[in-house]
C-alpha cells in the first residue's frame, strides 16, 4: 500500500476485509454469542476484519467519508451479522450497541493518538512501531 492519494487503497483494504465475514456469519449461523460487546463474533469482528483498518489508517486518513463509504459498508454488514438485525435497523444503533465507532471516526482516533505521542514523546517514539518485525 502507497502514501499517495488513491482509492485503489480503500478498495484494496474492503477486498481484504469482505472474505473475512465468512467466520462471522458461520457463528451467527451457529446461534453462539449474544449481542453484546464481549459476544465472539463482535472479538472475532475486531480482531480478524477492523485490525486490518486499524493497520491501513495511516494511509486512510486523507479519505473523506464518502471514499470511506466501502469499508462503512463491510462493518456496517458485520452488525448486522452480529447482532442479527436485518437490513432495515439504524446503523447509529448498532454502533451504539457494540460500541464500535463509525470508520472514519475511528481512523481519525488512530491518527490522532499516534501524531499525539509523536509530539509528545519526539519521532524517536515511534521506531518500533512503524518497521516490520522481522
Amino acid at each position: 500500500m502507497s502514501f499517495r492519494k488513491s482509492l485503489q487503497a480503500v478498495q484494496c483494504v474492503r477486498d481484504l476485509c469482505l472474505p473475512r465475514l465468512a467466520p462471522l456469519r458461520l457463528l451467527a449461523n451457529m446461534g453462539l454469542g449474544a449481542g453484546n460487546p464481549v459476544s465472539p463474533k463482535s472479538v472475532l469482528y475486531i480482531s480478524v476484519v477492523r485490525s486490518l483498518i486499524d493497520y491501513a489508517a495511516p494511509v486512510l486518513i486523507q479519505f473523506s467519508a464518502t471514499q470511506l463509504r466501502p469499508l462503512e459498508l463491510v462493518q456496517n454488514e458485520a452488525l448486522r451479522i452480529i447482532l442479527g438485525c436485518p437490513r432495515t435497523a439504524r446503523i447509529e444503533i448498532l454502533r451504539a450497541e457494540l460500541q464500535l465507532p463509525s470508520i472514519m471516526c475511528r481512523v481519525q482516533e488512530i491518527t490522532c493518538r499516534t501524531v499525539g505521542r509523536m509530539l509528545s514523546m519526539g519521532p524517536d517514539s515511534l521506531k518500533g512501531s512503524l518497521t516490520p518485525v522481522s
